[in-house]
């Protein structure tokens, strides 16, 4: 089953709030924890690093207990414990801090004790400090067990996970000295009174040690996160700059094909051109060969003037076609087009040629009618 998020429409800085308010309140912080895991904005992915920091820190917690501050008391009979080690407080189920047992179940338990005849749990030494039911003896025991409690666990380097307990401790010392009254017991709680007061002094710069260790903390933590962030955009910036330079190498290979496709349409129109430079020739040779055909002069005078004429537009139209054919370059499909439109002109300029060598005759007349008749072919072809 997945976990509930009972915190999901508050807001980061409402989640900051609480989690100052419940700063030692493990499941609380536990489940706004869990609700920040879901947030990617910076403020809270900071947040919950802190909160995580400091979860880390009550886990390692375990609330001070009788059973390990009685240890600790210097007490020489404790060596030949028999049975219960925690003590008579622990034998009865005395527990103080947020795993403790409730403030009036402490009270009913110390009554108990102070009330009651003990069992004999641990050596007779032992059992004889606590002294018999009701007297000062027994509760001069009791107050120093509890004292001791409070001195040991604030000589602790990490005393401030212990607060509840403290407190605990310090309720239940005024809970037996308000309900119990004996005059040495009150000396000795005036001598407790001003060696708490010292403990307060040294508590209280503790704490502000603890609090400038804290900040200092949050402060390299939201430093690691920034770096981790900085690390993140770095590699997106990496990812972009290798996606640029394999659009800039897919660009140069397009250019190069492109370029080697120019090349090869050059190498054709420089071929078409040497082309028509032999069909020029090829027509000069055959305008040189009628020279010398005998014709009549007013009809050879007029043909000539004619030819003359349509050779002057048949040179313009191939200049013409020249210039159309640079132009073509810069279209591959155009450029093709163009050369196969001009191959097949000059392919029935040839055929004319070829067809004025074939049918050779030495009547002027019968020339001119056939240079005409290609003359009228060649002007349906530039008309074209």
């Amino acid at each position: 089953m997945s976990q509930e998020r009972p915190y999901i429409d508050k807001s980061t800085d409402e989640l900051e709030i609480i989690i100052n308010s419940n700063w030692n309140n493990l499941n609380i912080l536990k489940v706004i924890s869990f609700e920040l895991e879901f947030r990617s904005r910076r403020k809270a992915q900071a947040l919950f690093t802190r909160v995580s920091v400091h979860l880390k820190e009550l886990e390692k917690q375990k609330e001070i207990s009788v059973d390990y501050t009685v240890k600790n008391i210097a007490d020489n009979s404790l060596i030949n414990i028999i049975k219960y080690p925690e003590g008579i407080l622990g034998y009865f189920g005395y527990k103080v801090g947020f795993s403790g047992v409730s403030e009036n179940q402490r009270r009913q338990i110390l009554k108990q004790i102070f009330m009651e005849t003990l069992p004999s749990i641990n050596s007779p030494e032992y059992m004889n400090d606590w002294g018999e039911p009701e007297t000062e003896k027994r509760f001069k025991k009791m107050l120093d067990s509890i004292a001791t409690f409070i001195r040991n666990t604030q000589r602790r380097k990490d005393w401030g996970n212990y607060k509840q307990a403290i407190k605990d401790w310090e309720n239940d010392l005024h809970y037996l000295r308000n309900t119990y009254t004996f005059t040495k017991s009150n000396e000795y709680y005036q001598l407790y009174l001003q060696e708490k007061a010292k403990i307060t002094e040294l508590i209280t710069k503790a704490e502000i040690d603890a609090k400038k260790n804290e900040e200092a903390a949050y402060l390299l933590s939201k430093a690691h996160q920034n770096i981790q962030t900085y690390e993140i955009e770095i590699n997106q910036l990496k990812e972009s700059v290798a996606h640029e330079q394999q659009n800039y190498q897919q660009t140069l290979s397009l250019y190069n094909e492109e370029k080697a496709k120019a090349t090869e349409l050059l190498v054709k129109y420089e071929e078409v051109s040497s082309e028509r430079d032999n069909y020029v020739i090829l027509y000069n040779e055959a305008k040189s060969e009628l020279k010398f055909e005998r014709r009549s002069k007013a009809s050879i005078k007029g043909w000539e003037t004619r030819r003359k004429a349509e050779n002057e537009r048949l040179k313009k139209e191939i200049s013409d076609m020249v210039v159309l054919l640079r132009e073509s370059l810069t279209s591959k499909d155009e450029a093709i087009n163009n050369l196969y439109i001009v191959a097949e002109r000059m392919d029935r300029i040839q055929s004319l040629v070829d067809l004025v060598d074939e049918e050779t005759t030495s009547n002027p007349v019968g020339m001119v009618q056939k240079f005409k008749r290609i003359w009228l072919a060649i002007k349906e072809i530039l008309s074209e």
